[in-house]
């Protein structure tokens, strides 16, 4: 229950996020924006939009800050290998790539997604008096479904295609095991979520 609740609290702070990437686009040379930005502030040069950028990127920059700290403690151990395993070991920034939001977005919101999904199957045994049940949900999660197919169920498509790209060979097999799982209802669609926070 307590990561259920984790799970919509980040899904609101990706909202927050998606605001203030709107005000500041993230990017490669985002740092450098944001220390010109905040020189133009101490020398008192610094427009009224030029203040709301500012105040945009440093929030943007603290919350991905706290979203991968809630990324990194939402983890186990074994699904965290199952998403190194099959997206690489990096959790993007905000300023790798232009994408570089949507990328943190799209790990961020399937993490919960996963999670939240994971507490309603919890939640379904617990409400029939299953225990066993309750207790072997996590072991059919990682039998039957990957996290990474909800991280890229979260992403838009041009992130989507660039994470199944950078697959290589093993691409093919990761979406037939996809399929799979969602045939036979352990994962969700590609586009089930609207490519929205």
């Amino acid at each position: 229950q307590k990561q259920a609740e984790d799970a919509k609290d980040m899904l609101a702070q990706l909202q927050s996020l998606d605001d203030a990437a709107h005000n500041f686009a993230p990017g490669q040379f985002a740092d450098t924006r944001i220390k010109g930005l905040q020189w133009l502030q101490s020398v008192g040069l610094i427009t009224p939009a030029e203040m709301n950028r500012l105040g945009s990127a440093q929030e943007g920059a603290k919350m991905t800050i706290q979203l991968q700290s809630a990324f990194t403690r939402s983890l186990g151990s074994r699904e965290a290998a199952q998403i190194f395993a099959t997206l690489g070991r990096g959790v993007p920034n905000l300023t790798m790539s232009p994408d570089g939001f949507a990328k943190v977005s799209a790990y961020m919101a399937g993490m919960a997604r996963y999670n939240m999904l994971r507490a309603e199957h919890a939640q379904t045994f617990f409400n029939a008096g299953n225990i066993k049940g309750v207790n072997s949900v996590r072991d059919q999660f990682i039998a039957n479904t990957n996290p990474a197919y909800f991280i890229i169920a979260s992403a838009p498509p041009t992130v989507q295609r660039e994470m199944i790209a950078a697959m290589g060979a093993n691409a093919r097999p990761f979406l037939q095991r996809w399929q799979k799982s969602i045939n036979s209802g352990w994962a969700p669609e590609p586009d089930a979520y609207g490519n929205a926070p």
